[in-house]
C-alpha cells in the first residue's frame, strides 16, 4: 500500500508526519490510550496496539517506518496491518485528533 493518498502537498513542501491536535488530552491507561477532545467532548481509546500507532505516529515516525515497526512487534498479517493502518489515520484526521507536520524541501 502506498501512503501517498496521505500524503498532502503544498507550496511549503511535502507533509508525511503528523502532531496531535492541541484540543486533545491524552492520557495512557496500561496498554491503551484514551484521547479527549475537548471541542467536541468526546473520548476515544486506543486498544494496545492502537496505543502503540499513536505513539509512533506522533514521535514523528514516517510511515513506513512505523508499519514496519507494527508489523515486528504484533502477530498480524501484512495486508490486515496496512488496512488498520490505513483507517486508523482516517480516523485520526477526520476527528481532529491529528493534524500534518509540513516538512521544509532542501
Amino acid at each position: 500500500m502506498s501512503y501517498t493518498s496521505r500524503t498532502l502537498n503544498s507550496s511549503a513542501g511535502q507533509v508525511e508526519r503528523w502532531q496531535p491536535s492541541p484540543h486533545i488530552l491524552v492520557q495512557r491507561m496500561g496498554d491503551e490510550i484514551v484521547l479527549f477532545h475537548r471541542r467536541t467532548s468526546l473520548f476515544y481509546k486506543l486498544n494496545r496496539t492502537g496505543a502503540r500507532f499513536w505513539d509512533l505516529l506522533v514521535s514523528g515516525h514516517a510511515m513506513a517506518s512505523i508499519e514496519e515497526q507494527l508489523f515486528e512487534q504484533f502477530d498480524v498479517d501484512a495486508d490486515q496491518l496496512k488496512g488498520e493502518i490505513e483507517s486508523t489515520l482516517e480516523l485520526l484526521m477526520t476527528e481532529s485528533l491529528i493534524s500534518a507536520v509540513e516538512e521544509e524541501q532542501a
